[in-house]
Parts: C-alpha cells; structure tokens; sequence
C-alpha cells in the first residue's frame, strides 16, 4: 500500500468504530465487524473504520488504512481461534469414535443374545 494514515472513504450501510472496510468492488465499501469477518473479508479489507453511523446509505467514513490496519494482528488471532476450534472438534471427534467403538461392541453382543434367543424359542416349538 502506498498511503498510510486516515482517509474518507464512501461507505454503503451501518458502520460501528473499529468494522473492517471491505471493498465492493465499485469504489465504495461495507463495515465488517472483526468477529464476523472471515479471513476472505479480512485480506480485502482497505482498512478499519474511525467512526460509526447507523445511516444505511452511502456516506463518507475516515478509516485507518496502511499495514497492519486492515487484517493485521486480526488474521493472526482470527489463525488461533480457528486452530482451537480444530483442536477442539478433533477432540470431540475422538470421543465420537471411542463411543462408536462401544457401540459396535454392545450391537455385537445384542446380535449375539438375539440369536441365542432365536435358537432357544426354535428349540421349545
């Protein structure tokens, strides 16, 4: 980037301090919030609002921009809560097969019980 500092930019919808400004596409942009971003939003990201408005429409908005200001550190927490998240679910998913595994085992002796019980009324007719 070639500007570092604070620059009006025209902004379409809400906008809370502190949003990512994203690009449209179309000269403008919208207000992500840093929890709802993805790292898609965060790497198109022109930089991060200085003020809020609750007007809906297009209106000018200073925003932060230059390294660090857009994704930044953000990515990298946005990095670290997503490798927990992983680590968690593959957590659960171990939990998930552990008790799969019991289930296979106890569906085997059911079978088991089942056909012992089969056999022994087929004896008694």
């Amino acid at each position: 980037m070639a500007f570092a500092g604070q620059l009006p930019v025209w902004v379409k919808g809400k906008v809370n301090e502190g949003d990512l400004i994203v690009a449209n596409g179309d000269g403008t942009g919208r207000a992500i919030s840093r929890g709802a971003a993805t790292l898609a939003d965060a790497q198109k990201a022109m930089g991060t609002a200085w003020a809020s408005s609750t007007d809906a429409g297009l209106k000018r908005v200073h925003v932060a921009v230059g390294l660090g200001l857009a994704g930044g550190s953000w990515e990298h927490e946005k990095i670290k809560q997503l490798e927990r998240e992983n680590a968690e679910i593959k957590k659960e998913n171990a939990v998930i097969k552990q008790a799969n595994t019991v289930i296979k085992l106890e569906n085997t002796e059911i079978k088991e019980r089942l056909d012992q019980i089969e056999k022994a009324m087929a004896r008694g007719k």
